[in-house]
């Protein structure tokens, strides 16, 4: 049988804001209740409040009350926390990465797609022969992908200017960056 107040942390940290919430906690400093609402962009102060107690509830942070006077109310992580702490850090990490990972499938999806474009533009500035031979230069003399040509324009104008001459392979070069840039 599963224990229950197994159940109910499992709840209780999937519950939207409450892993940010730990995220910003610490085990040794107390955070007060609007650092930590300016530090979690998006929440309410009465969401707040509420995923406060009920982690408090369940012991993972404790409230933290001044001697001062004006009182103060801060928040930290209980002890026994700080190894949550680390696992939501880590996770904050992995996220990061994810989102980067997934901008550089984005810049790798543009540079096909531009690579696609400037191979069309060749195609038309071309005839068959010089078309084939400008990919086969390209793709086995110098080892360029051809899905990323965008990396490689100087490769590209190099080519160009071995094959047609500096007027013509400049021309054909200056055309198909000049497509490419709008």
């Amino acid at each position: 049988m599963v224990n229950k107040k197994f159940d109910e942390i499992w709840v209780i940290l999937s519950k939207r804001w409450n892993l940010k919430i730990i995220k910003y906690l610490e085990p040794e400093t107390a955070i007060r209740f609007n650092e930590l609402r300016q530090s979690i962009q998006g929440i309410s102060a009465n969401v707040l409040s509420d995923r406060l107690n009920e982690l408090e509830k369940l012991g993972l942070i404790k409230r933290i009350v001044s001697d001062k006077t004006p009182l103060h109310v801060g928040y930290m992580l209980d002890e026994r926390c700080r190894n949550l702490k680390k696992i939501v850090l880590d996770l904050d990490d992995w996220i990061s990465s994810y989102q980067l990972s997934d901008v550089e499938q984005s810049d790798a999806d543009k540079n096909s797609i531009l690579s696609n474009k400037i191979l069309e533009l060749l195609r038309n500035e071309t005839n068959e022969t010089e078309f084939n031979f400008i990919k086969d230069k390209l793709s086995i003399s110098l080892g360029i992908d051809q899905s990323n040509l965008i990396a490689s324009l100087d490769n590209l104008k190099n080519v160009l200017v071995e094959l047609y001459g500096d007027e013509v392979g400049n021309k054909i070069f200056d055309k198909i960056n000049m497509q490419i840039r709008l």
